[in-house]
C-alpha cells in the first residue's frame, strides 16, 4: 500500500531531521583540537555509536519477530525504556572511571578495577563476542539487504561480505578524524532515510496495520494478568531477551571513553542516544511489522521490504542503500571499540608490540588483528544471517550485566563520597542486574551456539590474561607495591610497649591521630591509587572490592588476635558523619561491621569522635 500522496510529508521530516543533526553537530562538534590533541564531541561519539544501533533495526525486529510474532511490537518499546535506564548507569561509570582517573576500556576497565583480573577477562571475552558477531551480521545482513532487492546470485554473498571487513579496515587505519566525518556523513543520510519511511508508514496506516500495532502493543501487556506472576515473567524474559538485538551498539559509548576530553561528552552522547533510539527504532520496528504482510517470510529484510510496500521503488532503493551502509558501518562500530578496548589492555599488560601507530596515529595491528577475527565467523557460519544472529546477543547481556555489577559492588563498597556528580538509584541499577541477568539466562539456554562462543571465549581470554601477567606485566603487582603489608602491621603492634593494644580504623579522608598512641589502619580497593600516608604508625591496606571493606578487617583482626593472643586489644571507628543516602545505600556493609564484637567477643570496640578544636591536643 504505497502512499505517493505522503512524499512531501516525509521529505519535510527529513529535511527537518537534517537541519537539526547539522545544528547539533555545529554546536557539540564532531571533532575539535584542544591542547595539541584530536578529541571526539558528543555528536561524533553519537554516529559511531548511532551505526550499530540504528544497524540494528534492519535485523533486529524481524530477529524478534521469529521468536515472539507481533508482541515484539510491545517488547520493542519495553526494551527501548530498559536500554534508556541502562545508559544512565553507563554515564555514572563514564564519571567514576574518569574521576578514579582510568579512561577507556569501558566494562574490562571496571571490572578489573572492582573484581580483579579473572572476571574482568570474562567481560573482555563478552565484549569482544559482541564485537565478533556484530561485525559479522552486520556484513552478512548488509549482503541479505541488497540482495531482498536486487537478486543478488547466492555465490558472489560471501565475497561481498567480506569485502565490507576489508573496506571498514582500511577506513580505520586512515584515522579516528577521517573516520568519524564519514560516519557523520552516513549516520545523516541513514536518519533522514529512516525518518522519511517512518513518515510514509505512519501516514499510510490502514485499518488492518492499525489492528495489528494495537494488537501487539495492547494484547502482551493484558495476558500478564491472566497468565500468573511466574508465567509472566517468563514471557517478559522471552521478550526482551528476543528484542535486545536492536539495541546492540549502546555499550560502544562507554567504550570509546578515551578519544572523548570528559565523561561530560559521554553523558551528552547517552541522552541524544537515548532520545533518538527511543523514538527510531522502535518507530520503524513497529511500522515494519504492522505493514508488512507476512514478516516471517521476510526476516532478514524487513525494512527494505516495508520500504517498497509504502513508498514504492524509490523509496526501497534509497532503504536498501541505507541498511548496506548503515551495517557495514555497525562494523565500523566494532573496529572503533575493539580497537580502544584492546589498546587498554596493551596498555596494562605492557603489550608494547601491539601499541605501535601508522602515521594517522592509529593502533594498526589492532586494527589488521580484528580484520583478520571478523571474517572468522562469517566463513564458520558460511555467511548465515540466522546462525550469526543466534550467536549474537548473550555476550551482550553478559557485558551490561558485568558493567551493572561494578558499578553497584562500587557504590556499595565506596559510597558517594567520590565521584558524586552523577549518580543513579542504587534500586534502579539492581532491578537492572536482575532484568538483563534473566535475559542473559534465557539466551544462554536458548542459543547453544552463542553459549559455546563466549565461554568457550571466556575461557580463552582468562588463560591468556594468566599468561600475559607472568610473562609480560602483572598489574596487579603493580598495584600491591603501593600499599603496606599485613606483616608489616605486625611488626609494629609487636614493637609497641606490653599492655593493650589499639587499633583504629580511619576512612581515607578521615582524620588520623598524630600522636601515636594507636595504629591507624585505612583500606583502599587494590587497583585504585591509595591515599597518603600519614605517619609511621599509619598502615594502608588493599582490599578487593569483591569481598569488602568489612571482611578485610575480619580478616586484620583475625592475625591480630592469633599473633597476640594475651595482650587486650581495644578497636576504634570514627564516627559516620556520611549522608542517610550513603548510609542507607551501604546498608549491608553497615550491618556487618556492627555484627563484629559478636565474632570477637574479647574484643574491645568503640567509635568515637574528636571535635576538630581538641584533635590538635588529645587528653
Amino acid at each position: 500500500m504505497q502512499a505517493s500522496g505522503l512524499w512531501p510529508l516525509a521529505l519535510g521530516g527529513a529535511a527537518l531531521f537534517a537541519a537539526l543533526m547539522l545544528a547539533l553537530a555545529a554546536r557539540g562538534g564532531i571533532t575539535y583540537a584542544r591542547g595539541g590533541r584530536t578529541y571526539v564531541g558528543f555528536v561524533g561519539i553519537s554516529a559511531v555509536a548511532m551505526m550499530d544501533l540504528l544497524a540494528s533495526v534492519f535485523y533486529g525486529p524481524g530477529e524478534a519477530f521469529r521468536y515472539v510474532g507481533y508482541d515484539a511490537m510491545f517488547y520493542l518499546v519495553l526494551t527501548a525504556v530498559l536500554i534508556a535506564l541502562y545508559a544512565f548507569s553507563m554515564t555514572e561509570i563514564a564519571e567514576v572511571l574518569e574521576g578514579l582517573g582510568q579512561k577507556g576500556g569501558g566494562v574490562y576497565t571496571l571490572t578489573y578495577l572492582v573484581f580483579g583480573r579473572t572476571l574482568s577477562m570474562v567481560a573482555v571475552a563478552s565484549i569482544l563476542v559482541d564485537y565478533v558477531n556484530m561485525a559479522a551480521l552486520s556484513a552478512v545482513s548488509a549482503v541479505e539487504n541488497a540482495a531482498a532487492v536486487f537478486g543478488l546470485l547466492a555465490p558472489i554473498k560471501l565475497p561481498l561480505a567480506l569485502a565490507i571487513v576489508w573496506l571498514l579496515t582500511a577506513l580505520n587505519l586512515a584515522g579516528i578524524r577521517t573516520n568519524v566525518w564519514t560516519t557523520f556523513a552516513v549516520f545523516l543520510f541513514l536518519g533522514v532515510t529512516l525518518v522519511a519511511a517512518v513518515m510514509l508508514g505512519a501516514g499510510a496506516l490502514d485499518g488492518a496495520a492499525t489492528g495489528r500495532i494495537q494488537a501487539g502493543l495492547l494484547r502482551p501487556a493484558a495476558t500478564f494478568g491472566e497468565r500468573g506472576l511466574v508465567p509472566a515473567l517468563g514471557a517478559l524474559v522471552v521478550g526482551v531477551g528476543s528484542t535486545i538485538l536492536a539495541y546492540s551498539g549502546i555499550e560502544t559509548v562507554l567504550q570509546t571513553q578515551k578519544v572523548v576530553e570528559n565523561w561530560q561528552t559521554i553523558r551528552q552522547a547517552y541522552r541524544f542516544l537515548v532520545v533518538l533510539n527511543g523514538l527510531l527504532i522502535p518507530a520503524v520496528g513497529i511500522l515494519a511489522l504492522a505493514h508488512v504482510p507476512d514478516p516471517g517470510a521476510h526476516v532478514e529484510g524487513l525494512v527494505a521490504t516495508y520500504a517498497l510496500e509504502v513508498g514504492g521503488a524509490p523509496m526501497a532503493v534509497a532503504m536498501i542503500l541505507a541498511a548496506a551502509l548503515a551495517l557495514a558501518f555497525a562494523m565500523n562500530t566494532a573496529f572503533v571499540g575493539g580497537t580502544e578496548l584492546i589498546t587498554v589492555i596493551a596498555e596494562r599488560y605492557g603489550l608494547a608490540a601491539l601499541l605501535r601507530t601508522n602515521r594517522f596515529g592509529v593502533h594498526h595491528r589492532i586494527i589488521l588483528f580484528l580484520a583478520g577475527a571478523f571474517p572468522v565467523l562469517i566463513l564458520i557460519t558460511a555467511g548465515s544471517a540466522n546462525l550469526i544472529a543466534d550467536m549474537f546477543a548473550i555476550g551482550l547481556l553478559a557485558s551490561f550485566v558485568l558493567n551493572l555489577l561494578g558499578l553497584v559492588t562500587f557504590r556499595i563498597t565506596e559510597g558517594y563520597a567520590r565521584m558524586r556528580r552523577y549518580r543513579t538509584s542504587l534500586a534502579k541499577n539492581l532491578f537492572l542486574i536482575v532484568a538483563f541477568f534473566a535475559a542473559f539466562v534465557y539466551v544462554a539456554s536458548s542459543k547453544p551456539h552463542g553459549t559455546a562462543l563466549w565461554a568457550a571465549a571466556a575461557a580463552s581470554l582468562v588463560a591468556l590474561g594468566a599468561a600475559a601477567a607472568r610473562w609480560w606485566a602483572d598489574p596487579d603487582a603493580r598495584y600491591e607495591r603501593r600499599y603496606q603489608t599485613v606483616d608489616e602491621l605486625l611488626s609494629a603492634l609487636a614493637a609497641r610497649p606490653a599492655g593493650r593494644l589499639d587499633v583504629r580504623f580511619a576512612r581515607p579522608r578521615e582524620y588520623v591521630p598524630a600522636d601515636g598512641r594507636e595504629v591507624v589502619i585505612t583500606l583502599s580497593p587494590l587497583r585504585l591509587r591509595p591515599p597518603k600516608r600519614r605517619g609511621p604508625g599509619h598502615f594502608i591496606l588493599s582490599y578487593s572490592n569483591l569481598w569488602g571493606t568489612v571482611q578485610e578487617m575480619e580478616a586484620i583482626l583475625a592475625k591480630i588476635r592469633a599473633a597476640f593472643p594475651d595482650r587486650p586489644l581495644v578497636v576504634h571507628f570514627g564516627w559516620p558523619l556520611s549522608s542517610w543516602w550513603d548510609r542507607l545505600s551501604m546498608g549491608f556493609v553497615v550491618h556487618r561491621l556492627l555484627m563484629l564484637p559478636k565474632r570477637f567477643r574479647d574484643v574491645e570496640f568503640h567509635i568515637d569522635y574528636l571535635p576538630p578544636a581538641k584533635r590538635r591536643h588529645r587528653p
